[in-house]
């Protein structure tokens, strides 16, 4: 992975703003994809509501499996964005380190505003 554990605390650090870009480019995906197959999923599902049973009722154990597989496949890569493992690639430890590795200045006016508490 892009970023680094610290063994001391088991937390990430960033050697520069490369890797924090990929850091934050693979998080971005994984909630990009996890949007975009739940989209799907319901998209469909409105679909069969609207008269397409017909069409799926040719094939049910594979609409079956496609559903699930839909639902699935987005709750693992949010179970991946919000994972609270200290060193896993998540949004919290992403933050962390993000927080470490700005400058005080640039931390005190990001993150000392209420909303970001």
């Amino acid at each position: 992975m892009a970023m680094t554990i610290s063994p001391r605390t088991m937390s990430f650090t960033f050697k520069d703003e490369v890797e924090l870009k990929k850091s934050l480019a693979v998080l971005s995906e994984d909630v990009v994809s996890a949007s975009i197959t739940f989209r799907l999923h319901q998209d469909i599902m409105a679909k069969a509501r609207d008269g397409y049973t017909a069409y799926m009722d040719h094939a049910p154990a594979f609409w079956s499996i496609a559903l699930d597989s839909m639902i699935n496949q987005a709750l693992l890569l949010l179970g991946r964005v919000y994972d609270k493992e200290t060193r896993a690639l998540s949004l919290p430890t992403f933050l962390e380190a993000y927080r470490s590795h700005l400058t005080q200045s640039q931390a005190r006016s990001i993150f000392g505003r209420p909303w970001t508490k």
